[in-house]
């Protein structure tokens, strides 16, 4: 199992497009729990120490013209989208990505040649996880996963049968596939869109809805499909487009708000 022990990962995908598609202005916050009965099983897990540390992770082989400056901002921009809706749901920002006099905090621990949630990795003292999420870029995707896939989250329980609010996260890694989207050259999906989306899915949510039928899960292909989980940033696909931006989805909806609240309130 390439995503090694006890490992939950989900990935957002994209569908090439010709043009790039805009959502209205963010709904106003949600700050209660609110989950219909079809999206019962849309909650994979919660962190027990909140706000959750996050850190901008190396790069998983060389990228031309790789912009850390740059990577730094399109994340606090992402994190952002999260801890204002924290902060008039929960009173706090629910995701901690500062470093004091630098901004974005750089990864302070190296996950080496260990796959995500690995026996050996998750064997080495828990205080050297000082900042337990980390997003890095592959240059070179891996071979078991479909290139349509635009970034990954792998999230490391700390017991390896659970299930829902069950599952408490010990760490947490977002990988961006940098060899089929984002370079010079290749399709552009929306940066801030796929971070806040996976950033989500760090945080707990699983997909607003699923191409495959399951007890808890809406159909993404149901034409009964409520328009607030196609509109959802946790929605699983994404538009692409080959010369510019792709389709704009980064402000959360009352079903992600919803959701979250299911889950820290």
């Amino acid at each position: 199992m390439r995503f090694g022990f006890g490992a939950k990962w989900s990935a957002v995908v994209a569908l090439l497009f010709a043009t790039a598609c805009g959502l209205p202005r963010n709904e106003k916050s949600v700050t209660q729990c609110v989950i219909g009965n079809d999206q019962l099983s849309t909650i994979n897990g919660k962190w027990d120490v909140t706000p959750v540390r996050i850190a901008l992770g190396g790069l998983v082989g060389a990228v031309e013209g790789s912009d850390t400056v740059n990577d730094k901002l399109l994340i606090q921009t992402s994190a952002e989208v999260w801890n204002r809706f924290s902060m008039i749901s929960f009173g706090y920002p629910i995701i901690d990505y500062r470093e004091p006099g630098s901004g974005v905090r750089v990864d302070s621990w190296d996950t080496g040649g260990f796959p995500a949630c690995s026996i050996d990795l998750l064997a080495t003292d828990e205080k050297s996880f000082v900042d337990p999420i980390v997003i890095r870029k592959r240059a070179a995707w891996p071979p078991d996963l479909s290139e349509s896939v635009i970034a990954l989250t792998t999230t490391c329980p700390r017991r390896q049968a659970c299930k829902g609010l069950g599952c408490r996260y010990k760490m947490s890694i977002i990988e961006l596939n940098l060899q089929h989207y984002f370079a010079p050259g290749k399709p552009q999906p929306d940066p801030i869109s796929i971070l806040v989306h996976e950033m989500g899915h760090m945080l707990g949510l699983g997909h607003s809805c699923e191409y495959r039928s399951a007890d808890g899960i809406p159909d993404c292909n149901s034409k009964y499909l409520p328009k607030a989980y196609k509109n959802a940033v946790m929605f699983p696909q994404f538009l692409v487009t080959r010369e510019g931006p792709g389709e704009v989805r980064s402000k959360l909806n009352a079903n992600d708000m919803g959701r979250t609240n299911c889950i820290y309130k």
